[in-house]
């Protein structure tokens, strides 16, 4: 089935497919669960003359079923139940639908190609001895001039339901940027080849989106007034970015105070490492391939990696740029023997709380806020273990290392231990909660002298990439 809406009265998609009354009223009041196409019911979006639905339903086998009344009757009489049967089930069908809902611009020929392709696909899905295939005119359909009518009403209604006031939507303050400028470099960077006409068409999208970012800069600079973020603005995506930079930091910090306890309990001279970070005055990464030179910091070999600078190919190695990633601080060590700050219960108290909110910052990362699939700071225990156990296995081996790679074992399957106890418990922690556990973190010297270190690197490079834009004054 294929067919469009129609602006001119209010629709259930599921009426337009052919779903029966009864079905219909079944998920209305919550008897039957909305799942598959029947999730349909709850559609939200407006529906016109350029949304377009195509169906395909397909039976494999239906089974009958009983239906004596008088077996019911006498069944319902002896139920215990408070409510009564309003369904009697006759029959159960197994097969798949499918439904697409297409939201199409105002575009004749876009639709009527799109249209075409529909109908294609019907005619073969119809026809069992038939494979189906795309042309590329089929694959290239794009809607290139989607125009900005189509979506202002839609802005309007959301606008108005922000809580920060009155935000205008008017000509002077929208700005449209053409998306087909952004696929053209993303196809350039992968080695597409473009034709005359189709590099022509994206140049002209790209002086699109370059008027529309002077209209913006231009914009900026007459009318919007400096505006200061408050500090103590909390938000999802704050504290997202907030623990991002704590991974490392933290990671180090455990490790460092890892190395110190062994120190500790065997070096009667009282000697301790501490912890140097150095600011980075340009874009730096680790090369995860080139190996680290191995330094001897009092009796304990420690790895250093040098700083590599990326820009399309890596000036400091012949490795691939996938094979980098960010190194937002160097890292120093120095040999003290200055006195140790904490005593050996201390330190041990550190560890558990740091490793018991490093299971909180993950489960935080992977399940409420879902920005990454992978565990960073089980990765990160996972390289701390094999790089120990390199400079074990090395040239410069020394035991301390080895014992400093098993202490790292140990403690992240203490880790692995709480991040189950969290996740299984589903123990999510409110985003105040989590605030908390980001301020003590900032508390821990070690780990807060990491941080300023990356907030100075960020303001270099900022301000390396800074460009002021010319207040212009009004005539």
């Amino acid at each position: 089935m294929i067919t469009n809406g129609s602006k001119d009265q209010q629709q259930s998609i599921l009426k337009i497919i052919g779903l029966g009354d009864e079905l219909r009223l079944s998920l209305l009041l919550d008897l039957q669960e909305k799942t598959g196409t029947a999730a349909f019911m709850d559609y939200s979006y407006p529906i016109n003359d350029y949304t377009w639905f195509f169906y395909y339903y397909s039976l494999d086998r239906e089974e009958e079923l009983s239906n004596d009344t008088s077996n019911i009757q006498s069944f319902d009489k002896s139920s215990k139940l408070q409510t009564v049967a309003t369904h009697i089930i006759t029959g159960i069908q197994t097969g798949i639908d499918v439904l697409v809902v297409l939201q199409l611009s105002s575009r004749s020929e876009l639709i009527s190609k799109i249209d075409r392709v529909f109908h294609r696909i019907r005619n073969l899905l119809l026809d069992d001895d038939n494979t189906f295939q795309l042309t590329s005119d089929d694959e290239n359909l794009r809607s290139t001039f989607y125009t900005p009518g189509d979506t202002a009403p839609l802005l309007k209604k959301m606008l108005i339901s922000l809580s920060i006031g009155n935000v205008p939507f008017k000509k002077e303050n929208i700005f449209c940027f053409d998306s087909e400028s952004f696929r053209y470099l993303v196809a350039l960077q992968n080695g597409i080849e473009f034709n005359g006409d189709e590099r022509q068409e994206y140049e002209m999208s790209w002086s699109t989106s370059v008027t529309q970012s002077n209209r913006l800069i231009d914009y900026i600079g007459r009318n919007i007034d400096i505006y200061r973020i408050d500090n103590n603005l909390q938000s999802m995506k704050h504290a997202q970015y907030e623990i991002n930079h704590m991974i490392r930091p933290m990671l180090e910090t455990m490790r460092n105070i890892l190395r110190n306890l062994i120190l500790y309990r065997m070096d009667s001279l009282k000697t301790l490492i501490e912890l140097r970070p150095k600011v980075n005055h340009c874009p730096s990464t680790r090369c995860l391939v080139c190996k680290p030179t191995i330094h001897l910091v009092g009796i304990f070999s420690i790895a250093y990696y040098q700083p590599h600078v990326v820009q399309k190919d890596c000036r400091s190695c012949d490795c691939s740029s996938n094979q980098h990633i960010p190194m937002s601080y160097m890292l120093d060590y120095e040999c003290s023997k200055n006195g140790w700050n904490y005593n050996e219960r201390e330190m041990i108290d550190m560890i558990h709380e740091l490793c018991n909110i490093s299971a909180e910052f993950a489960h935080f990362l992977i399940h409420v806020v879902c920005s990454t699939k992978d565990d960073p700071f089980l990765i990160g225990f996972v390289e701390m273990i094999i790089e120990e156990n390199d400079i074990y296995n090395s040239q410069t081996s020394n035991r301390l290392n080895l014992q400093l790679a098993n202490d790292l074992r140990n403690l992240k399957n203490k880790y692995e231990q709480r991040f189950n106890e969290i996740h299984h418990l589903e123990n999510y922690r409110k985003l105040s909660n989590i605030y908390y556990l980001i301020n003590n973190i900032n508390k821990y010297p070690m780990i807060r002298e990491q941080l300023a270190a990356v907030k100075e690197g960020q303001k270099i490079m900022m301000k390396q990439h800074e460009y002021e834009i010319p207040r212009i004054s009004c005539l």
